[in-house]
């Protein structure tokens, strides 16, 4: 008999899942009652390495090897897409000798695996001080680090384990101490599947004037790709945004209409520490970057007389939330009565997608390696990655210039710097001077490829703004 989840009421489902959770924890398949991905990825690497699993109390690694190797391990489950540029969950400690990353598919079914050794992580990867830890992120730098050992077939090599290896488990210990049952090799066996990009989520976000008019009733210029707007500030969204989702942004009160095309750089992350945010009610936030303007947006009136509209949730509800999913045929309606030419609209966001990958591929290797800003007089200490201001957006890189004793903000950018990366800085170097208070003023510093004329001429008036060519430094 088939299993239709879809004819279940949502009690059946929740009872369900109650029951497969007990299940797994009575075959040692899981130790806690956490998400079961850690647990699995733990139990695959046990398994592969012929190891134990560390008690509650060992906080900073997870599997031991019959050799003493300490490995920590941090499982990912990709729905939908690729992993590249997730950031893994926190490492805190340091009693560990090496990071060994495990991810499944939907179902649970290893695709990679990655072994990463401490001296690799904490050169990549600096304690990031907002928030007191270190977070991986998988990039393609990182794949191809020669001491970042990789695999994606069946069976990785020093990473972790599928079903065939499985006829170790009996050897192995969990932490109840009970045997693993070899069970979970149905969790986890099966060869690499790739993820598919055309699965994303969309959604909807809503947005009221003060967000996306100036004070003289004038769009904003930061919300018009054509303005040289650049990715770094925070939308308000819904806890599972993931990065690589694409939004509509919908103009509520004055304007009524979808009017922009944005797509999302990170993961959804919390705004508990933010100020703004919470005098807002806002709980979840994420970066992003607007990808179009429609030269023609869709109007309220218009999407209520389109019948294939009619079921819409979000329009039923007349958009008085902040976000909803937008299901893909619904989405898809909505980009060809908005786009006069979708694959030139398509073309746009790979450009944009392109170009911020390499940022992060060349704030990964400046990461690693700072010594070409000496060659510009700053001999720098990394301090964060990707930091979240107070006053908004995420800062490429803040160091500590050991000489002149300040910190100095980076910026990375690609292709021709405008005045609003500029701005973007400014903001950063504000924030940080905000949060570090150190007797020295911090200094901003753009790195690009060549700045445009108004950007120019805003860091020749300012004595704590430097640009240096990209390619003096890779």
């Amino acid at each position: 008999m088939s299993y239709d989840p879809s004819k279940l009421t949502t009690g059946e489902l929740l009872e369900g899942w109650a029951a497969v959770m007990r299940e797994l924890h009575a075959r040692d398949a899981l130790c806690t009652n956490n998400n079961p991905v850690g647990d699995i990825a733990e139990v695959n690497v046990a398994a592969h390495y012929a190891g134990e699993r560390g008690g509650f109390s060992q906080a900073g690694w997870d599997v031991k090897t019959p050799d003493g190797e300490r490995i920590q391990v941090k499982g990912i489950r990709v729905i939908g897409r690729g992993s590249a540029g997730r950031s893994l969950s926190p490492i805190r400690d340091t009693d560990y000798d090496c990071v060994v990353v495990v991810a499944f598919d939907e179902s649970f079914r290893v695709t990679e695996g990655l072994r990463i050794t401490r001296q690799v992580v904490e050169a990549r990867f600096p304690v990031e001080r907002y928030r007191n830890a270190r977070f991986i992120r998988l990039t393609g730098a990182l794949r191809d680090d020669p001491p970042s050992k990789r695999s994606t077939s069946p069976t990785p090599t020093g990473a972790c384990t599928t079903g065939k290896s499985h006829a170790q488990t009996g050897r192995v210990r969990c932490r109840s101490g009970a045997a693993i049952a070899s069970t979970v090799t149905a969790v986890c066996e099966g060869p690499p599947v790739p993820s598919a990009r055309d699965t994303r989520r969309y959604w909807v976000w809503v947005t009221g004037p003060d967000y996306y008019l100036e004070d003289d009733g004038s769009e904003r210029a930061d919300l018009d790709p054509g303005q040289g707007y650049e990715p770094g500030g925070w939308w308000t969204c819904h806890r599972e945004t993931e990065d690589g989702d694409l939004v509509l942004l919908y103009r509520s009160r004055r304007k009524q209409d979808i009017a922009y095309l944005i797509e999302t750089r990170s993961d959804a992350y919390s705004l508990l520490d933010d100020e703004h945010a919470a005098e807002q009610g806002w709980d979840y936030g994420c970066d992003y970057e607007v990808i179009a303007k429609f030269r023609r947006p869709l109007s309220l009136t218009e999407m209520r007389a389109d019948p294939a509209l009619r079921d819409w949730g979000a329009l039923r509800a007349g958009f008085r939330r902040r976000v909803y999913a937008i299901p893909p045929d619904t989405w898809n309606h909505l980009l060809d009565r908005l786009s006069e030419d979708r694959t030139k609209v398509e073309r746009r966001r790979r450009s944009a997608a392109k170009r911020y990958a390499l940022e992060r591929d060349i704030e990964d290797r400046l990461a690693a390696d700072l010594s070409p800003f000496r060659r510009h007089g700053l001999r720098l200490e990394l301090r964060a990655r990707q930091h979240v201001c107070r006053r908004g957006g995420r800062a490429d890189l803040v160091c500590f210039e050991t000489g002149a004793k300040r910190y100095v903000i980076i910026e990375l950018k690609r292709g021709l710097v405008s005045r609003n990366a500029v701005a973007q800085l400014l903001s950063y170097r504000s924030s940080i001077a905000e949060e570090f208070p150190v007797r020295r003023r911090p200094i901003g510093v753009l790195v690009g490829d060549r700045l445009d004329n108004e950007a120019a001429g805003m860091i020749a008036d300012d004595d704590r703004l430097d640009f240096i060519a990209l390619n003096d430094i890779t």
